[in-house]
């Protein structure tokens, strides 16, 4: 017999039932075998006036359900109409309270059907959504809502969202189900049956598709770097008075790389397309391969999207490109799969979120082509789990692993060899500019465009900053004792004891080299008076941090603190039987060991700075979120000096793109602010009329609407847009981001 899927939405005037609200509106779209073979809708009169809220939100106003009939009058068509259907909502848990209750308060018995929530399923099976909302996701999927917040509008949306759902599941292959299924467990009994309903019906054409390395199944086709030119180019006739300069723009460019100058600022106002045609002239020379260094990542996504299709089009070609970015925003596929192997060998020990997780990620893995985490739903990327799947970096050994060609993270560094354009952020390219000169993808022949160079100076002082909270440390020191008190409650053996003994010696000296460094360190700030804020701040040369007994603590506090990790590694192995017993245990583990390594790393950086830096003790306020931490930094003591050396060692093809700091500059600050000598300036003339440009209006110290709900943001719109109208004549355009 087949299922029967009741699909329902209600419409109400408000959303606590118990308290008084009423159902002003019923749609239901009723399934067999994936055809939709009924369809209810109906108004119904609450006896109670609608709130202007309710009445804008769904556009039904009380003269609409002045004739419409009584729940009660309805209500036992509806419940007969309702029995053995598996009951469907976007968001379950309302809709199906929200309509038994009203059941039982006219009298009949409360509903009692399975139920499937396609808010739970979309999270699953579509992790790349940015929004879950009804008219967001099928927006988003090319699901008809026209008329969105009416029931039967709203439950049809819903029957083509749970359709999307079950063709997507049923072509799933047969090395992603299998991996799927220990995990669907955690879903409701009527989703998991659904499910598996979904796959079973195409059963008979599975077949294994794209890459394969147990537990993950990779799509097969990951695409390549190249857009192709496009046949109307769009760029330029944005602003045809403007033709001129961009012409100007991109020829000198081109001029400037082939003849490899040194370094040249480029000033322009904003929107005469500066970085857009310095690119066009650096791919029209005879240079091996052009950088594009960019701000920040959203900025390169935007080039990628909507300017490199532009460019092609400007060049008649295609354009062969690779966008780098840091580690972080990659998927770390080895201790991804040390944490699904552990959760499947322990499926006891795992929670319904890292479940859902689970299935979210390997469905985003099967369907990704970047491994970037950006991709998924903004809930999902900000997942604690990330944290908690990184942290076994330290705790395992995966130097072994390879996933060749889905190792995401080396793909775009792999494309570079081939790539004519590069584009990437400044601190990424700050970092491993040297790098990528000794793996030969940039050389004396590459062109180096900085977009935004007035942000440089802050970067590259942000990127050379080490910082060591002495705070941290002592939090972590107890945490790694506690851990192994309670390690030590099971039975071990004379080796394990040996490992243990040694641990032992190692972490009372720390605790003592520990207490020396603060003492010396409390003793310098003795010397410092408080700031309002109840902060303490001394700062020490190279000289007088290095002679001093200071450093000699420091020292001898980091190399016994490397024998400490090193120890803890020893015990982890030696004890991990008993550790893995308890997942809270394994978990709080594999957390310190993590946090261990990353101050072993930032004691490194400290100990072996040179004369370039200074360094800074500071004890933050008691009272400030810090917690009165005391922090050891080191800090660059001249970072645009630092700075100039760092774009001479870029080469001969440099171009620093950016109208900010260029206004009202001479040469000469030029010069002093990027700690170079013989920069070459370029001013491109403004063909605006500023006089006649429109007023904007930018709000300060608001909250940000997307964090407020949509009451709160509309309200917030009209307090703007009601000031704005008492205040200035004329038309009012707002814009949202």
């Amino acid at each position: 017999m087949s299922t029967r899927y009741a699909v329902v939405d209600l419409e109400t005037t408000g959303p606590k039932v118990k308290e008084g609200d009423r159902i002003i509106q019923i749609g239901a779209v009723f399934l067999e075998e994936g055809k939709r073979v009924e369809e209810y809708a109906t108004n119904v009169n609450p006896l109670q006036p609608l709130s202007e809220h309710v009445s804008t939100l769904t556009g039904i106003q009380d003269e609409d359900l002045a004739g419409a009939p009584l729940f009660e009058e309805l209500a036992e068509v509806l419940w007969q109409k309702l029995q053995g259907c598996v009951f469907v909502a976007h968001n379950l848990q309302f809709d199906y309270n929200f309509l038994s209750h009203s059941f039982e308060a006219v009298g009949l018995p409360p509903l009692n059907l399975r139920g499937i929530d396609t808010v739970e399923l979309v999270r699953l099976f579509y992790p790349q959504a940015k929004s879950y909302r009804l008219g967001d996701f099928c927006k988003a999927h090319g699901i008809s809502l026209e008329h969105a917040h009416t029931a039967i509008e709203d439950a049809g949306a819903t029957a083509s969202l749970l359709e999307l759902v079950h063709t997507k599941i049923a072509q799933f292959p047969e090395s992603l189900y299998q991996q799927l299924k220990p995990f669907l467990a955690f879903l409701s009994k009527d989703c998991q049956d659904f499910v598996d309903a979904c796959y079973a019906q195409n059963l008979s054409v599975k077949k294994k598709e794209g890459g394969y390395d147990s537990p993950f199944t990779f799509r097969k086709d990951l695409g390549n770097f190249t857009v192709y030119s496009q046949s109307t180019p769009s760029v330029s006739s944005r602003f045809s008075e403007g033709e001129k300069v961009y012409q100007n723009i991109a020829l000198d460019s081109q001029n400037f790389f082939e003849e490899g100058q040194g370094l040249q600022v480029i000033q322009a106002d904003s929107g005469l397309g500066k970085s857009f045609n310095v690119t066009l002239g650096a791919l029209r020379s005879s240079c091996d391969r052009v950088v594009l260094s960019l701000p920040n990542n959203f900025l390169g996504e935007d080039w990628v999207k909507n300017r490199l299709p532009d460019l092609a089009a400007q060049l008649g070609r295609e354009v062969k490109y690779t966008f780098l970015k840091s580690a972080k925003h990659y998927v770390n596929l080895a201790p991804m799969k040390q944490f699904i192997v552990y959760a499947k060998s322990n499926y006891s020990e795992i929670n319904k979120q890292e479940a859902h997780f689970i299935v979210a990620v390997l469905v985003w893995l099967f369907e990704t082509k970047t491994g970037e985490k950006s991709e998924l739903n903004w809930g999902l990327f900000q997942s604690k789990l990330w944290d908690k799947i990184d942290q076994q970096e330290e705790a395992y050994d995966f130097s072994k692993e390879d996933f060749g060609e889905y190792d995401f993270e080396r793909r775009p560094l792999q494309a570079a060899k081939d790539c004519e354009l590069i584009i990437t952020n400044h601190a990424y390219l700050n970092q491993y500019v040297d790098w990528l000169k000794q793996e030969g993808w940039v050389n004396e022949r590459t062109a180096f465009i900085l977009d935004e160079c007035h942000r440089l100076p802050k970067v590259y002082q942000t990127n050379h900053q080490i910082s060591f909270d002495i705070s941290q440390m002592e939090r972590y020191l107890r945490g790694q004792n506690q851990l192994l008190s309670q390690t030590l409650r099971y039975p071990f053996s004379d080796e394990h004891s040996l490992v243990f003994y040694q641990w032992e010696s190692s972490y009372q000296k720390v605790l003592l080299l520990l207490d020396a460094l603060t003492d010396d360190l409390e003793k310098l700030l003795d010397r410092a008076e408080a700031d309002k804020e109840g902060e303490r701040v001394v700062y020490c040369s190279y000289e007088q941090m290095t002679l001093s007994a200071h450093w000699l603590d420091l020292v001898d506090f980091w190399q016994e603190f490397c024998r400490l990790i090193w120890l803890s590694k020893d015990v982890f192995k030696a004890f991990r039987p008993q550790i893995e017993e308890k997942k809270s245990r394994w978990t709080q583990w594999e957390k310190n060991l993590s946090l261990g390594q990353r101050l072993v790393s930032q004691l490194e950086d400290l100990v072996t700075l040179d004369d370039h830096y200074f360094f800074v003790v500071k004890q933050e306020s008691l009272i400030s979120e810090a917690g009165g931490h005391l922090l050891l930094m080191g800090i660059l003591t001249n970072p645009r000096e630092q700075l100039g050396q760092w774009l001479r060692r870029l080469g001969h093809r440099v171009a620093l793109v950016s109208a900010t700091p260029a206004e009202g500059m001479s040469v000469e600050q030029l010069e002093s602010y990027y700690g170079i000598t013989g920069l070459k300036a370029v001013t491109y003339p403004s063909y605006y009329d500023y006089d006649r440009q429109i007023r904007a209006v930018v709000l300060k110290d608001q909250p940000s609407l997307p964090e407020v709900d949509e009451e709160e943001a509309s309200q917030l719109v009209c307090r703007v847009l009601t000031f704005l109208h008492e205040h200035q004549k004329g038309p009012i355009q707002v814009f949202f981001q």
